[in-house]
């Protein structure tokens, strides 16, 4: 009730629904790659935790971390187990990999990125990306903006990706897959990649008339 409160006023491209998908996805993830019982809460804790009071929205990069910690501090949780929930949630946003890839510390840490990044791709991400981009009042595309392929971290928090909608695909959402940590985790991502591919294909075939 909490994570959902918090996240009300937020697009359908944060809200509830998006933290219960990750959830999910995080706990298959889990499963297939025979993480031990005693790991599994922290990843799920981390899961549901992930996007609270995320910087897009709150402006702020750190009120999310301090906002879990105090949540679990209220509920009692240990307080070893709740760094290890709380070092999780540092480690998902794609901010730290705009530069290139950088390896997991655990595959707690690798379950939880992968499972948010998973529902950023396929038909739900191509559902996420136009959601917060009429949340930004960002058109769907514009010939005279192209993708910027050469953004720097700081480039990319202070922008949140360029102009128009259809760049985010370029500069972030295609460069997922290759990014995932789990064998699982890329098995997934594989075909939802190719129906990003296939999407863009068309909308570009629809914007230049030849379909």
């Amino acid at each position: 009730a909490y994570i959902k409160q918090e996240l009300a006023s937020n697009d359908p491209s944060h809200d509830f629904a998006h933290i219960e998908r990750v959830r999910k996805l995080a706990l298959r993830l889990a499963a297939d790659e025979a993480v031990p019982a005693d790991r599994i809460e922290i990843i799920e804790l981390a899961a549901l935790l992930h996007d609270l009071k995320d910087y897009k929205y709150s402006g702020s990069l750190t009120a999310g971390e301090e906002g879990a910690r105090e949540f679990l501090g209220s509920q009692s949780f240990d307080p070893e187990r709740t760094e290890a929930v709380i070092s999780i949630i540092k480690s998902v946003g794609f901010k730290r990999e705009v530069g290139g890839r950088v390896e997991v510390e655990s595959i707690e840490h690798g379950i939880v990125q992968d499972a948010d990044r998973l529902d950023a791709i396929g038909a739900i991400g191509i559902a996420r990306t136009f959601s917060y981009g009429g949340h930004k009042g960002r058109p769907f595309y514009d010939p005279a903006d192209p993708p910027r392929r050469d953004m720097t971290t700081e480039d990319y928090i202070a922008s949140g990706g360029s102009g128009c909608t259809i760049n985010h695909f370029y500069e972030k959402l295609l460069k997922l897959a290759a990014l995932m940590k789990t064998p699982s985790g890329r098995r997934l991502a594989e075909q939802r990649h190719a129906y990003m591919e296939a999407f863009l294909e068309q909308f570009t075939a629809e914007i230049e008339g030849r379909r």
